[in-house]
């Protein structure tokens, strides 16, 4: 009975580790529109080498006589190595390779050696305690970029119909940038995002991961600063899922240009034209997917501070 038990269990240890692999490698999501769910996704890894551990112990550390030092640093060496492998190998499935999947791939390691080495658990209770704190410790400092955007996606979707307050550096995490410097500037009356257009042809910051479905609003407002003394043009583009289906082909999206003047200034955007933007078709505001600010051709670094940007009815 005892041993049908350890068949099963090694049997099921094996069919997660290649379930998970599978999902690794092949299954493709669309993430482009949520944040919490590759957030989730990437902690597969942590599973996955969870998993590797197991077998390496059960299987491999426990048939020979060895070291808690050589089964530490063997694990860790195969996680380092295994999840380059990794990452390697999907980008011929399509797929980035990630530094941050990595690091995941060896904490996975670090907890399946911690849960599961016989001889780590034969070692003084204060051992023990201090490799489990340290464990914790790392662990936790692994996944806190997915913590913090798993929270800052509930609370966007909380503050709705507002895009970006600038209130918490959380929201830092919703910006896609590109040759430009982000700060944040608190007064007793608002905060403001500051950008910095620095030296390019397009430089830009582009806001994503917040409710597409805009069909019940009429205006995209925003209030910004400029810091120059001359006027300042800003150029605007919106997109929804179609358009990058399509290829993100230039007559297929919403293009404007403000003039700012110095010092705040309140842009309105009417999204009735937003929605008759595409040249062949209506834009989908039901799925808008990214908001950018762009400058053409900027010589030098150009200051402006955001306020608030919200949708209005």
């Amino acid at each position: 009975m005892f041993t049908n038990f350890n068949i099963a269990k090694n049997l099921l240890a094996i069919g997660i580790t290649v379930v998970i692999v599978y999902l690794v490698f092949f299954l493709h999501l669309d993430f482009n529109k949520n944040r919490i769910l590759p957030q989730v996704w990437n902690l597969g890894h942590i599973l996955l080498f969870i998993g590797i551990a197991y077998l390496l112990e059960r299987k491999i550390f426990s048939k020979f006589v060895c070291s808690i030092f050589f089964e530490w640093f063997s694990i860790l060496a195969i996680s380092i190595s295994l999840g380059l492998v990794i990452e390697y190998l999907q980008v011929l499935t399509g797929r980035d390779k990630s530094s941050y999947d990595v690091l995941l791939d060896l904490v996975g390691g670090m907890i399946g050696f911690i849960l599961f080495s016989t001889k780590l658990h034969k070692l003084n209770s204060r051992t023990i305690s201090m490799i489990r704190i340290v464990g914790t410790a790392f662990t936790l400092v692994a996944v806190s970029p997915a913590i913090i955007i798993i929270v800052d996606a509930v609370n966007q979707r909380k503050s709705f119909p507002i895009l970006l307050e600038n209130g918490s550096m959380l929201e830092l995490s919703r910006i896609r940038k590109q040759q430009v410097k982000l700060g944040i500037t608190r007064t007793s009356d608002k905060n403001m995002l500051n950008v910095t257009f620095m030296k390019d042809k397009y430089p830009t910051i582009g806001l994503k991961y917040f409710n597409n479905d805009w069909s019940e609003y009429k205006f995209l407002k925003t209030l910004i600063y400029n810091h120059q003394k001359e006027q300042l043009p800003i150029r605007i583009r919106l997109h929804d899922t179609i358009h990058r289906l399509n290829g993100f082909l230039f007559a297929d999206r919403y293009r404007g240009e403000v003039k700012l003047e110095p010092g705040w200034n309140d842009v309105t955007i009417d999204l009735n034209k937003v929605k008759e933007a595409p040249a062949k078709r209506q834009m989908d505001m039901k799925s808008i997917e990214e908001l950018m600010f762009f400058m053409v051709n900027v010589q030098s670094g150009l200051k402006l501070s955001f306020g608030k940007v919200w949708l209005e009815k």
